[in-house]
């Protein structure tokens, strides 16, 4: 290194080992590429040329530079591109590549030695997509099983990846992208090689078998990188620049496919069993959505755009989790679709906990809010008729117009009462339609719906009552499909019995709409033009309105204006002249001395959901008998007591 002629015989050397790279024989190409790694670790005993020694690794970071542009050549993104000049280089081996990545960090090492810093963003970069070239490399001839165990291409390069000093402006946003990337390669990059056999069994005749198949999944990678990302969140959840330049929303992207797969998503082992990739990536993406919120709030620099798209991932992310296809899990032993179906809950809860006291805030757009009303509406379905489509988890739409199309859609029909007859529902059927799996789970989703449409949470008031104002549009619509098309198949069905499921939910839907109470003003902001600019504030009554508009001005103020919009349908069901649905509640009110109770008005509106009575929650209080009619009567009740009548 002292002489002269070193920087010029140390590039012949290096050029010496890149040829190899390009055209050697591929059991000659790695043991060249351990000499050059030997070589630059000898760097390391040579502080004192400092100057020779950095210009020395310049010249190593140029070569591994272009033989990682090879690499990308090759890539998947690349195989159906036209044949570049290198398309004469043999596949690389797997060996060749871990020794390649050897070298790269081995450089990186003896660099940051030296100048006691890391590399800069824009070398960081380039190597991070190296990195992911050799991770997509299809064509080597000798892969190794990558399901329970990271094969050793892919320990090197999380190697090299968890070496990178994160503390530079750019860098911990640099390197969660592209963990998230590395998440999703078993679902969109896995793929099929054909394994040669033997010499001695090849046959001139024989085509390819399917036994000699084998498939690079990643499986193992995903699962490592899913839990690693929610380290590194917690790490950086203060910084706002991975709020402002997208990372979170690649990140929540990446956890999004496997939580819409759900089912479908491939095997998480062999020979073990591990948890499914879509509970890894459910669990991790809950904890990030858990900080996320309060953090957002914390921090001011984060342009509006950015908080739009976070939350609209997020939502895009729940709506995935919650309308995924379960059908999968009819064919569980029981024990396990209940174990199922309580797992899923946390997806509500989270909703419930995590995102719903943050999602009014004013820098989020009216529309996202909409979105996840009718998320809740569509995941409360119990069963769907030959006319309906099941609902899908797809993405939501790029478009804001889209949304503000569906809304004024939405407020259009909400203007109108719920009456038999409706266009939207039909004149009823006797079909019975096929119910849905996971029959609880639709529950708790239509129970978190009627929580944010109520008056119930007294903190954040003014986050909470936009919320309610736009969320009314979609609740009212879901009970009214209950309601209506009840009635319509009533008429038909005559004295045969409706389904258990059908009648459980029309007594759901009755005990929540009389208990319900909406913040004041709530239907009228959701029929205004603008539902989040009046549900703080209304506008005075216009006394000059004549008596009838002026009495339909003022229910919709009303906290039980919910009542008042369901009054013609709610008089249809009361005159049925057949037996309506029945069943017995656990009231909450606990039991009298002697041990009997009238059901009281009261006592029904006390009463628990359904769903809790139906899952023995009830611990006290005494059982009541329901009836369609009796509830009904209960809910005009309340239509008087509200227009000063009823007594």
């Amino acid at each position: 290194m002292l002489l002269d002629s070193f920087t010029k015989a140390w590039e012949v050397f290096v050029g010496h080992i890149q040829d190899s790279w390009l055209h050697d024989n591929r059991s000659i190409t790695a043991p060249a590429l351990r000499c050059l790694e030997k070589a630059t670790k000898s760097f390391s005993t040579a502080e004192h040329l400092k100057d020779r020694t950095l210009e020395a690794l310049e010249i190593v970071w140029r070569a591994c530079d272009e033989m990682g542009g090879v690499l990308l050549e090759k890539g998947p993104a690349a195989m159906h591109m036209s044949p570049s000049t290198n398309s004469d280089v043999k596949s690389l081996t797997q060996e060749s590549l871990m020794a390649y990545v050897d070298v790269i960090r081995c450089t990186r090492s003896v660099g940051r030695q030296l100048e006691h810093c890391e590399w800069s963003l824009e070398r960081l970069t380039r190597l991070m997509t190296i990195l992911k070239g050799v991770l997509t490399y299809p064509s080597s001839p000798d892969f190794r099983p990558d399901v329970d165990s990271l094969s050793p291409v892919q320990n090197v390069v999380m190697e090299a990846v968890d070496s990178i000093d994160l503390s530079a402006p750019g860098v911990a946003s640099l390197v969660l992208r592209d963990l998230s990337e590395y998440a999703t390669l078993p679902f969109l990059a896995a793929f099929e090689i054909q394994v040669a056999p033997p010499s001695s069994a090849v046959s001139t005749t024989s085509k390819p078998s399917r036994s000699g198949v084998q498939r690079v999944t990643y499986i193992a990678l995903s699962k490592k990188t899913i839990p690693l990302l929610v380290e590194l969140f917690l790490r950086f959840k203060e910084d706002a620049a991975i709020y402002a330049d997208g990372t979170i929303e690649a990140l929540f992207a990446a956890y999004s496919i496997p939580i819409k797969l759900k089912y479908e998503c491939p095997a998480p082992s062999r020979f073990g069993s591990d948890e499914p990739l879509w509970k890894t990536a459910t669990t991790s993406f809950l904890r990030i959505v858990k900080e996320c919120g309060p953090q957002m709030k914390k921090l001011h620099s984060i342009p509006p755009d950015r908080i739009e798209g976070v939350w609209r991932q997020v939502v895009d992310t729940f709506r995935g989790g919650i309308l995924a296809d379960c059908s999968t899990s009819e064919h569980f032993p029981l024990e396990v679709q209940e174990a199922e179906e309580n797992f899923d809950l946390s997806l509500v809860a989270s909703l419930e906990i995590d995102v719903v006291p943050y999602l009014g805030d004013p820098s989020v757009p009216d529309y996202i809010i909409s979105q996840l009303a009718r998320v809740l509406q569509q995941g409360s379905r119990l069963r769907v008729t030959d006319d309906d489509l099941p609902p899908s988890p797809s993405s939501l739409p790029d478009s804001k117009d889209t949304h503000r199309a569906t809304e004024d859609q939405s407020s259009s029909d909400l203007g109108k009462p719920a009456r038999f007859g409706d266009a939207s529902i039909g004149m009823g059927t006797t079909a019975p339609g096929r119910f849905l799996p996971r029959e609880r789970f639709s529950y708790w989703c239509f129970d978190l719906l009627f929580l944010i449409c109520s008056d119930t949470s007294q903190d954040q008031i003014p986050s909470r009552k936009r919320i309610a104002a736009l969320s009314i549009p979609s609740l009212l619509e879901r009970c009214r499909m209950t309601l209506v098309s009840y009635v319509a198949d009533e008429a038909l069905r005559g004295n045969l019995p409706f389904p258990r499921a059908r009648e459980e939910e029309l007594l759901y839907v009755l005990r929540k709409l009389l208990s319900l109470s909406l913040w004041p003003g709530t239907l009228w902001a959701a029929l205004s033009d603008s539902p989040s600019s009046y549900c703080t504030q209304l506008p005075d009554l216009d006394q000059s309105l004549p008596p009838s508009e002026l009495i339909a001005d003022a229910v919709k103020r009303s906290t039980k204006a919910h009542l008042f919009h369901f009054y013609p349908i709610l008089c249809e069901i009361v005159s049925i002249p057949r037996k309506t649905p029945s069943a017995w509640v656990m009231s909450a009110a606990p039991r009298t001395a002697a041990g009997t109770s009238e059901a009281t008005s009261a006592d029904v509106r006390r009463s628990m959901s359904w769903s809790d009575v139906a899952s023995g929650m009830i611990q006290e209080g005494h059982a009541v008998e329901l009836d369609a009619r009796m509830l009904v009567k209960e809910c005009l009740r309340e239509v008087g007591r509200e227009l000063g009548v009823g007594h």
